[in-house]
């Protein structure tokens, strides 16, 4: 006769199918969320650009105003649906981890992702000698996008923004250190940074929904490392994060 299986396995069991199946239903809520609505954003924005277009002659300042909200929020809400539904994906995507990883290849990936606004804002960005390590590509220079752009965003001093960036060899972990000179993140807030749509400064004046660290602070988790505030101030903030050295033989 089998074993009867004990209770408290039984019920690990069952959590873990419902966890499952809680997952599954994230990733398909926000799939069609950003399908469904995806679409009347572009046509809303492309409708808003062609009167502008057609129309700048006779329109006034304030009706290109309003047309030119129109095209940016627009944008921004299909940028955050498709981040929405990359967060998602977090938990189902296999990870393509490759081993010999230049950390500065994936820097400037993401600089060339944010060309526009570091030029806008003549920012500067500065690293040394920084590790071969072992990543997923894909999801690591986007880690490293949405640090580098959470700095050059919240940013309104007189000096241009400057982001600095280390990165060491550990024992069991490679580390790097993102510092900016940015307006740093107000007290209240410091818990609620890497919560989904929680934004480091309540201001409608600074672009952007609340994805960027949420989402890096998953994929590090999903490099067996961590993703923390290491200090802040009205002068700057500094973030830091870990990723294992021993992904290729945990996948």
């Amino acid at each position: 006769m089998t074993d009867a299986i004990p209770r408290p396995e039984l019920e690990i069991e069952s959590l873990k199918s419902e966890l499952e199946a809680l997952t599954e239903e994230f990733q398909d809520f926000a799939y069609i969320v950003s399908h469904d609505l995806s679409g009347p954003l572009r046509h809303a924005a492309g409708f808003a650009e062609m009167v502008l277009s057609n129309n700048r002659d006779t329109l006034d300042e304030k009706s290109k105003r309003h047309l030119n909200h129109i095209i940016t929020s627009a944008h921004s809400g299909r940028e955050t649906l498709e981040q929405l539904r990359e967060y998602s994906r977090l938990n189902t995507r296999e990870q393509v981890i490759e081993d010999n990883v230049e950390s500065a290849e994936l820097i400037n990936t993401a600089q060339t992702e944010l060309a526009a606004l570091i030029e806008t804002q003549q920012a500067e960005i500065h690293y040394d000698t920084l590790p071969i390590i072992t990543c997923d590509k894909t999801r690591l220079s986007l880690v490293f996008k949405n640090i580098i752009e959470n700095g050059l965003t919240y940013h309104n001093g007189p000096h241009k923004p400057v982001i600095e960036i280390i990165g060491h060899e550990g024992e069991d972990y490679w580390t790097f250190t993102i510092t900016d000179n940015g307006m740093g993140v107000p007290k209240k807030n410091e818990k609620d940074i890497f919560r989904v749509f929680r934004r480091a400064v309540e201001n409608e004046d600074f672009p952007g929904e609340g994805m960027g660290l949420p989402y890096a602070k998953k994929a590090i988790q999903k490099h067996k490392g961590q993703l923390w505030l290491e200090k802040t101030s009205e002068n700057g903030s500094t973030f830091c994060f870990t990723i294992s050295k021993h992904l290729m033989t945990e996948t």
